[in-house]
């Protein structure tokens, strides 16, 4: 792990923190004027042969920063995920374990190349 957005500390996430929501009507702060100046991150990655970013919901956030921080190699677990069904038995499982909040999970994962081509990093 690199760094984590908006939180490195599951923690905030008990603070009811200004997130994307499943619910459209939910997101109306996205419109409102400089939201994507201020809320953007910038991650460096020149030294990284092939970086992941992984986008997530926060109930499955805040789980995976928690376990990642534990010393579990949690990130490279849902790296590995390459179909929904992983994905749902993961949740189930860490949700059966009272490990994980439940609340709808989604996960995106990309991976990019960054042999440098001058046009930046390409989304494999």
């Amino acid at each position: 792990m690199i760094d984590a957005w908006p939180f490195n500390d599951p923690e905030r996430f008990k603070e009811h923190p200004t997130l994307l929501s499943t619910l459209r009507e939910h997101n109306a702060f996205v419109g409102k004027s400089r939201f994507w100046n201020m809320q953007s991150k910038n991650f460096e990655l020149k030294n990284i042969a092939r970086p992941f970013l992984l986008c997530m919901t926060d109930a499955l956030g805040e789980w995976a920063l928690k376990e990642e921080l534990s010393g579990s190699a949690t990130f490279t677990k849902l790296v590995a995920i390459s179909s929904e069904e992983e994905l749902a038995a993961l949740v189930v499982e860490e949700r059966s374990a009272k490990r994980m909040r439940i609340d709808d999970s989604t996960l995106l994962t990309f991976s990019f190349d960054c042999q440098e081509n001058g046009n930046g990093l390409s989304i494999l």
